[in-house]
Formats: structure tokens, sequence, C-alpha cells
């Protein structure tokens, strides 16, 4: 669970990511977008892109992260 104020912003740059939020309502930016997910919600992030959530003061998210290739 990230529950930092602020941000996480990062890239992987030898897979793609896709992530399925489990718990929070938080701004999340991948490349140049930035939009507002939930539970439920997926999210995929291709290799080489800047992403991550944007966290206001008291959010917090869980999300299940899959990654293709494996690492």
């Amino acid at each position: 669970m990230v529950h930092d104020r602020g941000n996480a912003l990062h890239t992987q740059n030898h897979h793609d990511e896709l992530l399925v939020i489990i718990e929070g309502n938080v701004d999340f930016k991948v490349g140049d977008e930035v939009k507002n997910v939930s539970k439920g919600d997926l999210v995929f992030i291709p290799q080489h892109t800047l992403h991550g959530p944007i966290l206001e003061e008291g959010q917090s998210l869980a999300a299940l992260s899959m990654f293709a290739p494996l690492f």
C-alpha cells in the first residue's frame, strides 16, 4: 500500500505493467495523462513510461501489479 504524500513516479524499462486497483481513490499518472482511479479499475502502463499515484495528504492506494515479461 502506498500512503505517502506526494507521488511515487517511476518507470520500468524492461516490461509492461498492468495494475488492478484494490483500494483507494486517487489521481494516477501514466505518461502525459492523469486520471482518477478507484477500486476495480485497471491501469495499463507500457514499458519506458513515467507513471505512479499522485497522493494528497491522507490518501492511500493498494494495487495488484502484473508484469510482462516476467522479471
